[in-house]
């Protein structure tokens, strides 16, 4: 889904450079994977889900307030 997003919002030239520069955001959150392992191991899966409940909120509510790309294309070559 990522590249997807990527695809829809660079133009063909700059799309490696939004992959990459993508991929350099999340890379530290593949980083905590091995920190919410040791969580569940400890504390149950409870706790991983209460720690990810606030970025999953966090997430829908960026989502929500993001333009969809496709639609600004659209507009803008409409006119």
């Amino acid at each position: 889904m990522r590249y997807n997003f990527a695809v829809d919002c660079a133009p063909e030239s700059e799309r490696p450079m939004y992959i990459g520069t993508m991929n350099v955001l999340v890379s530290p959150f593949y980083a905590v994977t091995p920190l919410a392992g040791w969580v569940s191991a400890v504390y149950g899966y409870n706790a991983v889900f209460w720690m990810a409940l606030p970025a999953g909120i966090a997430g829908l509510f960026i989502l929500m307030r993001t333009p969809a790309p496709r639609r600004a294309k659209l507009a803008l070559s409409s006119k």
